[in-house]
């Protein structure tokens, strides 16, 4: 059977639509045709179908996502990149694990990475700060403190694409329903391609 979009359904005629009364058809505003009618056109049955995005369209709306939701986004790349180390060196750690990380470290060494490193919380001219929530590295291995965790040069259809391909590995993709949603309709709209 062929199909239709429903935007190409024109809402100021009437159409002649299947149903299940005696004669089999009733007639109707285009207003008022849906997805999954059965509208007779040039004498045949011609399925109307839900507008279909591309998988560029819902990928844009997923990065719009996580740009007003960051803490999502945060927590979506960071289950990621424990799945499979995506983000490399640019990962934030909580400052409870700094001594974890320096554990048998010469303290000349630990003092050196400080000394050359920045507090991110207010840019490269402050020192380190071992008091802010979080460290992570710069460029050449220097501790960076911060207050909070910056990925947001990260969000773009890469990382998108990553996640769709290690789905089952980040949980929370499904913790909003509106994530999840897109998510779902964006492997719908790939395993299609």
């Amino acid at each position: 059977m062929t199909t239709i979009n429903i935007n190409e359904i024109n809402k100021g005629i009437s159409y002649s639509v299947k149903d299940n009364s005696p004669r089999g058809i009733k007639t109707v505003s285009g207003s008022q045709v849906q997805p999954g009618d059965i509208v007779i056109i040039d004498n045949h049955g011609v399925e109307v179908i839900e507008d279909s995005r591309t998988a560029d369209e819902i990928t844009a709306d997923i990065i719009a996502y996580f740009n007003d939701n960051e803490e999502d986004f945060n927590n979506c790349i960071e289950e990621l990149d424990q799945y499979n180390g995506y983000l490399g060196d640019d990962r934030y750690y909580n400052m409870e694990e700094l001594d974890e990380f320096y554990n048998g470290v010469e303290p000349s060494e630990i003092l050196r990475r400080a000394f050359y490193g920045y507090d991110e919380s207010y840019g490269t001219e402050s020192s380190f700060n071992p008091n802010r929530d979080y460290f992570t590295y710069n460029g050449y291995g220097n501790l960076v403190s911060s207050d909070y965790k910056d990925y947001s040069d990260k969000i773009d259809e890469y990382a998108i694409k990553e996640m769709l391909e290690n789905r089952s590995e980040i949980d929370s993709i499904e913790e909003s329903e509106e994530l999840a949603a897109l998510f779902d309709e964006l492997e719908e709209v790939t395993d299609n391609e």
